[in-house]
């Protein structure tokens, strides 16, 4: 019987307002107060579970940083901090690369460093809103950890030109996935939503069949298909709801569906 759901955020939960739908605020307030539990994972900071909380959802456990870090809200555990060294060459090849961008996620500054020589971050991520932009040296210090790479790409065709680059270069150090469109997500190798995820079901004694996981890009199909029970986004690619057992237009209609079908 599942009784953990883990949703992914943008794409998923996240409106593109960053925004909660009120009929999935309403069904996750539904489905905890059954005695179930609700977690997300996201390539967003663990930071971000405040501003969930601000929206009317309020998450157990986050899965952050592509599965970089877990917290409660009021501690974190990085579980796949880059090598130093790693990063600095990542960061070099990046910057050789025509048409990208990029942003490094690192722990203890919460700062970003964007490439943004093409525009496509500032398009993206609306550097307006980010004050504090540092020069990538300062991510590889001994006093930080360099949690992953948000890659931002002109198009899915040079996205997959770089995933190609990163993989000949480092495919015994690090991994890529893709997010958003010409989007690219880079971590350690044994990083990710769903070994963070299973990591923390290991250390809780929760068999992975009592959880169900919903999301709608690359970064997602590894807990869609490991879970209990995956589900995928209407909008998702058809990579990600092959891999699904049940595609749904909402969080509210997998909650649902949970709750109809007992034996799933």
């Amino acid at each position: 019987m599942i009784r953990y759901l883990v949703s992914d955020l943008d794409g998923t939960l996240l409106q593109k307002d960053e925004t909660i739908a009120s009929s999935d605020i309403e069904a996750i307030l539904r489905f905890k107060e059954a005695h179930n539990h609700f977690f997300v994972a996201s390539g967003r900071p663990c930071d971000f579970m405040s501003r969930l909380e601000e929206l009317g959802v309020k998450a157990e456990y986050m899965f952050g940083s592509t599965g970089a870090v877990i917290s409660d809200g009021t501690k974190e555990e990085v579980v796949g901090a880059m090598d130093k060294d790693i990063a600095k060459r990542l960061s070099e090849l990046l910057d050789s690369l025509e048409e990208v961008d990029y942003v490094i996620d690192a722990r203890k500054f919460c700062g970003f460093y964007a490439k943004d020589v093409y525009g496509h971050f500032r398009r993206h991520m609306r550097t307006a809103r980010i004050l504090d932009v540092r020069k990538p040296s300062e991510f590889f210090k001994n006093d930080e950890a360099v949690l992953k790479f948000f890659v931002i790409c002109k198009d899915d065709e040079v996205a997959d030109l770089c995933a190609k680059a990163i993989d000949k270069e480092f495919s015994l150090e690090l991994k890529s996935y893709h997010a958003d469109r010409g989007c690219l997500e880079v971590v350690k190798k044994d990083t990710g939503k769903w070994p963070a995820i299973k990591k923390f079901l290991d250390e809780k004694g929760i068999d992975k069949s009592e959880v169900a996981c919903i999301g709608d890009e690359g970064n997602d199909i590894e807990m869609i298909e490991n879970c209990g029970f995956g589900f995928a986004m209407a909008s998702a690619k058809d990579e990600v709801k092959a891999k699904a057992k049940k595609v749904v237009a909402s969080v509210a209609e997998a909650i649902a569906y949970l709750s109809e079908v007992k034996d799933v």
